[in-house]
């Protein structure tokens, strides 16, 4: 899978389209993140743009970032990753991102065997159109590209009606991670959960 087709159409819903992100999307993300009600921002905790993150979360931002730079790209999944980065951004009939995904698959981690989804989130104000499950059924599509059986995602240990959904949906508890978000000064445990395709 190539960034550098810009602009190209992935996926269509409605008013909505999901297409590659670009560098110059970054700050319009970042907006995204920020619209987000506190309650929201640390339930998706949106990573990629965490201003005090530590050595591991910060050179995970780098490879995100310049993952969107199509020969920087390349070079990242060639020899940092042996695997891929993707970030797509959901844009409404206006142009205006109103949602991110974040998805990637890092062979040196995890033996390419899960496709991770990390930091997807839609604006509050379109949240309840539908558009998480355009977005699930993106990353479905991406792992079956990849030959990837297993999409993998961490939910707040007390988002309740996140692990209910999740459950209803499918998805199985792996495990418990303790302390891995810190929101507002305090830390949280999330839990671990894998859906089979």
């Amino acid at each position: 899978m190539k960034n550098n087709k810009k602009n190209k159409i992935i996926s269509k819903k409605d008013d909505f389209v999901i297409q590659y992100a670009t560098w110059s999307d970054f700050p319009k993300l970042k907006e995204v993140a920020n619209s987000l009600s506190e309650e929201n921002q640390r339930f998706y905790h949106p990573w990629m743009f965490d201003l005090n993150p530590s050595l591991k979360r910060r050179l995970g931002q780098i490879v995100c970032r310049f993952s969107l730079v199509p020969c920087i790209g390349n070079l990242i999944k060639k020899f940092v990753t042996f695997g891929f980065v993707v970030i797509l951004k959901v844009s409404s009939k206006d142009g205006d991102i109103v949602g991110i995904i974040s998805i990637y698959n890092f062979k040196r981690l995890d033996s390419g065997k899960f496709l991770v989804t990390h930091s997807d989130m839609i604006k509050d104000e379109f949240q309840g159109m539908g558009l998480g499950k355009f977005q699930r059924a993106q990353m479905k599509e991406i792992a079956k590209k990849y030959d990837v059986r297993t999409i993998s995602a961490g939910i707040h240990a007390d988002n309740e009606k996140g692990l209910a959904r999740a459950s209803k949906k499918g998805w199985r508890i792996v495990k418990v991670k303790k302390n891995t978000h810190e929101f507002n000064g305090k830390m949280y445990d999330s839990i671990e959960v894998h859906k089979d395709l």
